[in-house]
């Protein structure tokens, strides 16, 4: 009976020791002698494209609008709130959509690109011929560990000019403080 009890007693700190490491905040986690660690991320693809007829003060174009986002889902256990919501604005402008799917159903609907549109019409696809006008919206994650996120969101539209217009808004967001850095809080005063 001593024997078990002794056992029992020695056996307390070990569930201890084990409840507590498995509970490591922000899901990193070392794998012990190598030096390696994991960071559990987890995201979608979310894409869409809808193309359009337009009948214009200047004639007859077509319009696709199309758009390819990494949506974060989990990175580690942070909170992602800001980070979803910097997304949203930067790339779609968007301050009051909900989710991803709101948004990008709101963008790809939006033809107001086209100046004198008078009437549109969506269509299956665009005619191979035709004088074809595009706006496109692409976010992707260009740098990733366990301190920051760097995202690129490229935006490119073509309307009937020389060349595309084509505008580039990289930014980075810190998971601990759940903040976008950017001038006012990338560098140290003075």
């Amino acid at each position: 009976m001593m024997t078990n009890r002794k056992f029992y007693l020695l056996g307390l700190p070990l569930v201890a020791l084990l409840a507590t490491a498995c509970g490591q905040k922000n899901d990193a986690s070392s794998a012990g002698e190598d030096d390696i660690t994991e960071f559990d991320i987890n995201q979608k693809l979310v894409t869409a494209q809808k193309d359009y007829k337009v009948e214009t003060d200047y004639g007859t174009v077509y319009l696709e609008l199309s758009t390819s986002i990494q949506w974060p889902e989990k990175m580690g256990g942070f909170d992602l709130t800001t980070l979803r919501d910097s997304l949203l604005n930067f790339a779609y402008s968007d301050t009051t959509s909900t989710s991803i799917r709101e948004a990008v159903k709101k963008y790809i609907a939006d033809t107001s690109v086209v100046d004198g549109a008078e009437n549109i019409e969506v269509i299956d696809s665009l005619p191979a011929d035709s004088m074809t006008y595009f706006n496109t919206i692409t976010a992707s994650i260009l740098d990733l560990n366990e301190q920051m996120v760097t995202y690129q969101v490229l935006g490119s539209t073509y309307l009937g000019g020389a060349h595309p217009m084509t505008a580039i808004h990289p930014f980075t967001y810190n998971f601990s403080d759940a903040t976008v850095l950017d001038n006012s809080n990338i560098y140290l005063p003075g």
